[in-house]
């Protein structure tokens, strides 16, 4: 199954919290201060970062995924459950019906351009790093599909993404144009303009850096 790839996964013990409770404030900052403890960090604005560049994983690179390159219709986020255990999206079987309205509306304007203002204003983040986690989980995908057979279809949708209309995204303007980068066919992964702040609380023995740090020195 597609969605299982990104952590979306059967809903079958009847966990989680339901996903729109999210855009409520006490909730999604008791989910963002778990998430602190779960990567060891005293530093909200640090958990904050990581916890959107994770759900932007079940959210929009899922999506992308699932209606961009497979075009499938079912309505999976609406009915999805937040696991604050696992941070895994958890969905009920069959009971998903097809998306009512373009689908990068319904994760996006509907769902994940909320959370990020509120998280934003929360803790005190600003969006634009907050942004730039999402495209860097959409920036995996393309790769993922970086061949011959996909490109007309990655340049379809690196152009929708990018676009200077952004009513999907319910902002004024795209931070796509800014953060999303269209290298296909080339495997070039440009550097970040903004840093995630992972370094801060990577382990021993992990990279000290995404690969795409601003502030990783090259060489």
């Amino acid at each position: 199954m597609i969605l299982e790839d990104y952590g979306v996964k059967p809903r079958t013990d009847g966990g989680g919290i339901p996903v729109a409770s999210l855009l409520e404030k006490d909730v999604l900052l008791s989910c963002i201060t778990q998430y602190a403890q779960y990567v060891d960090t005293a530093s909200l604005p640090i958990a904050c970062s990581l916890f959107i560049k994770r759900y932007a994983v079940l959210t929009a690179a899922a999506a992308l995924d699932y209606y961009g390159f497979h075009q499938q219709k079912k309505d999976w986020l609406s009915n999805a459950y937040f696991d604050v255990s696992s941070f895994k999206l958890l969905v009920e079987e069959y009971s998903s019906e097809e998306v009512d309205l373009c689908w990068k509306t319904e994760i996006f304007a509907n769902h994940l351009t909320p959370i990020i203002k509120l998280a934003a204003k929360i803790c005190k983040v600003p969006e634009a790093m907050l942004w730039e986690n999402v495209a860097v989980r959409l920036n995996s995908v393309f790769r993922s599909y970086d061949s011959s057979s996909h490109l007309q279809q990655l340049h379809a949708l690196h152009a929708e993404l990018c676009s200077e209309e952004s009513d999907w995204l319910g902002l004024a303007n795209n931070p796509f144009r800014r953060y999303l980068h269209c290298t296909f066919p080339d495997p070039e992964n440009p550097k970040r303009k903004t840093c995630c702040r992972y370094y801060e609380v990577s382990k021993p023995g992990e990279l000290p850096y995404c690969n795409v740090c601003p502030l990783k020195k090259s060489g």
